[in-house]
C-alpha cells in the first residue's frame, strides 16, 4: 500500500483508505495511495484497455466512487462498457474521463467503515464488469452469406501449436463469454491459442445453429473455422472444439462440418428443441423463427442433420463428454450421438452420479473446473490419453 500525500489528509480519509485497501487486497493494483490529500485511489490496467483508477471521496457532494480513465481516447468506450453491464453513472461535463458510479448505499454511508465497505463492493463489481466488457472483438465476414462472425482471441504461449475454438454457454448478458474470455484468469495459463466465439447475432442466443429458421449461420461458422485455421497456419490434428451446455451443442454441430477436430464438452444439450421449449422459449423463437408446435422438432433437425449432411467419414477424432445422470436433455441422446459419430472408444463419456449434479446447471457448474483442466491438458500433452468414464 502506498500512502501518497498524507500530511494534510483528514483522519476520516486515512481511515477510509486503510480499510478500503484491506477490503480490496484480493485484487492486484498497480497503485494504491492517497491522491492530493483528498482521495483514496486504487489503480489498475485491464488486459484490454487503458490504465483505470477508482477514486473514493470520503466527503462527497455526489456519489463517492469515481472511475477515471488515464487515456481520454477511451472515454466513450468506457461509457459504452458500463452501459452494457447495466452500471449507472454520471459523467462530469468538464472532465469526461471521470465517471461517478451511482450508488445509493455509498451515498448514505456515514462512518469510514460503512463507506469503505460500500465503496469496495462498487469497485469490485465494476472492475469485474469492465473485465468482461472491455475486449478486442474481431469479425470475420462470410462472403457466401454476408454473416459476420464475432470472436476474440487469447494468444498462445511458448509457441504452442494447438488451437481451441470455444463456444460460450448461455449467460445473463449476450456479450458475456465463459471464463471472461481472453481477459479472464481461468484460462490465461493455457498454452494453446483460444478463439472465443461470441453468440451475438440477435437479442437472444442462436447456438450458432440458425437465425429465424435460416441455418446458413451454422455453415458460416464452420467456414470461419476453416478459414481461420488455414490463414493462421494450424494443422487440423491440433484443432479442438469445446464448450459447455449451449456451447457444447454448438461445438458438436459445427464439428461435423470441418475437416478434423477433437471435442471437449460439458453437458451438451442433445435435445436442443425440448430443452429450449421447457427452459428458454424466447431462444427457441429466435432460432426457429416461430413458437409453433413444430418449432422444437425443427431445431432438433437442424442440429442432428449437421451429422447426416456430411460425408460418411467426418473428421472428429476424439470426443470427451462430462455430464450427469440428472441431465436428461444430454444423457437421453448419448446413444444417438454415439451412432452419429461412429468413433468407437474414441468417444469418452463420464456420467456423474453425485449429489452435486442435481440438475443441468448444477452439472455445468460442477464440471467447469475439470473442463478448464482438460483444455489445458489437451494443449500441453500429446497424445492425451483419458480414462473412459463408462
Amino acid at each position: 500500500m502506498g500512502w501518497g500525500q498524507i500530511e494534510k489528509s483528514s483522519e476520516r480519509l486515512l481511515a477510509v483508505h486503510i480499510q478500503l485497501t484491506d477490503l480490496l487486497s484480493s485484487q492486484r493494483w498497480s497503485r494504491c495511495q492517497i491522491w492530493g490529500a483528498t482521495l483514496s485511489t486504487h489503480e489498475w490496467r485491464p488486459r484490454t484497455g487503458p490504465t483505470l483508477a477508482f477514486d473514493v471521496d470520503p466527503d462527497p457532494i455526489g456519489h463517492p466512487v469515481t472511475l477515471v480513465t488515464r487515456d481520454s481516447a477511451w472515454c466513450d468506450r468506457i461509457g459504452d462498457a458500463l452501459t452494457r453491464e447495466g452500471i449507472g453513472f454520471t459523467r462530469e461535463q468538464d472532465r469526461p474521463e471521470r465517471f461517478q458510479i451511482d450508488s445509493a448505499a455509498a451515498r448514505k454511508s456515514t462512518t469510514p467503515a460503512s463507506l469503505a465497505n460500500a465503496a469496495s463492493q462498487i469497485i469490485l463489481s465494476t472492475r469485474d464488469a469492465l473485465t468482461r466488457a472491455l475486449r478486442t472483438e474481431l469479425f470475420w465476414a462470410d462472403t457466401s452469406t454476408g454473416i459476420r462472425i464475432p470472436f476474440s482471441v487469447k494468444p498462445e504461449r511458448k509457441a504452442n501449436t494447438s488451437i481451441i475454438f470455444l463456444f460460450t454457454s448461455i449467460r445473463s448478458k449476450p456479450h458475456w463469454v465463459d471464463f471472461d474470455g481472453a481477459q479472464g484468469d481461468a484460462l490465461s495459463t493455457n498454452r494453446g491459442r483460444i478463439v472465443f466465439l461470441h453468440d451475438e447475432f440477435a437479442t437472444n442466443f442462436t447456438y450458432h445453429l440458425a437465425l429465424e429458421g435460416d441455418s446458413r449461420l451454422l455453415a458460416a461458422t464452420a467456414r470461419f473455422i476453416e478459414a481461420y485455421v488455414a490463414e493462421e497456419g494450424y494443422a487440423w490434428d491440433q484443432v479442438i472444439l469445446a464448450g459447455m451446455s449451449k456451447g457444447a451443442s454448438s461445438a458438436l454441430a459445427v464439428s461435423a462440418r470441418i475437416p478434423q477436430c477433437v471435442l471437449i464438452l460439458v453437458s451438451p444439450q442433445l435435445a436442443v428443441g425440448a430443452y429450449l421449449t421447457e427452459n428458454r422459449p424466447n431462444i427457441l423463437r429466435t432460432i426457429a423463427g416461430t413458437d409453433a408446435p413444430g418449432a422444437s422438432s425443427a431445431v432438433d433437425s437442424i442440429f442432428w442433420d449437421s451429422f447426416a449432411a456430411v460425408p460418411a467419414r467426418h473428421g472428429i477424432t476424439r470426443c470427451t463428454i462430462l455430464t450427469s445422470q440428472n441431465d436428461p436433455h444430454c444423457t437421453e441422446g448419448l446413444k444417438q450421438l454415439a451412432e452419429a459419430l461412429d468413433i468407437g472408444d474414441k468417444l469418452e463419456i463420464h456420467v456423474d452420479t453425485g449429489e452435486n449434479t442435481g440438475s443441468h446447471i448444477d452439472t455445468v457448474h460442477f464440471h467447469a473446473s475439470a473442463f478448464a483442466a482438460l483444455l489445458s491438458a489437451s494443449t500441453s500433452l500429446a497424445p492425451l490419453k483419458l480414462i473412459n468414464g463408462f
